[in-house]
């Protein structure tokens, strides 16, 4: 995935936000929350860039690891039921998160089984006609070649649809508030 986490995030963070009959601004947080939840696994690729090894799938990293955002989920909702605050935002981010992890599983594979299996899985194999750490002019723009292969594949279709469908929630959202105030 490579585009559409922020708008999976933002749908999620509306979904979300119809639970809350807080203020908007309280709703702005939920949705706010869902997108940094969707986008912070990709944090990873800071630590690949400046430390790591830029040739090591950045999917291994422990951002990536579902056991490791199931058991930060439990100990973050114990104590925000202790405090009894802030519960759908946190909802909130962490299936931000999980949507993350779930678009990546087909393209770019997760450790579903980790710790008791480090293998990636995934569905579809993502040919590299490309080489993906060379700089590849395409259309009058220099890209990586990992992103090339990424655009040129069927699958990227999947991200425009999920684009798609947040602006259109976004739309009827926008929509929706506009007729209340009329």
């Amino acid at each position: 995935m490579l585009v559409a986490h922020a708008p999976a995030g933002y749908i999620v963070g509306k979904l979300f936000g119809l639970f809350s009959r807080d203020d908007p601004a309280k709703k702005n947080r939920i949705v706010l929350a869902g997108i940094l939840g969707s986008l912070t696994p990709d944090l990873d690729i800071l630590y690949q860039t400046f430390v790591g090894d830029a040739k090591v799938n950045h999917h291994l990293y422990l951002s990536h690891i579902p056991a490791f955002w199931v058991s930060f989920f439990f100990l973050t909702l114990s104590v925000s039921l202790i405090l009894r605050k802030h519960r759908l935002i946190l909802v909130s981010f962490f299936t931000g998160v999980l949507s993350h992890v779930v678009l990546d599983t087909p393209m770019g594979g997760i450790m579903w089984k980790y710790p008791y299996d480090k293998k990636l899985i995934y569905c579809i194999d993502v040919p590299a006609p490309h080489n993906p750490y060379k700089l590849i002019s395409f259309h009058g723009f220099h890209i990586k070649g990992w992103v090339l292969n990424m655009i040129e594949h069927w699958s990227f279709l999947y991200e425009i649809k999920i684009i798609a469908a947040a602006f259109a929630v976004f739309l009827i959202s926008f929509l929706f508030n506009l007729a209340k105030k009329v």
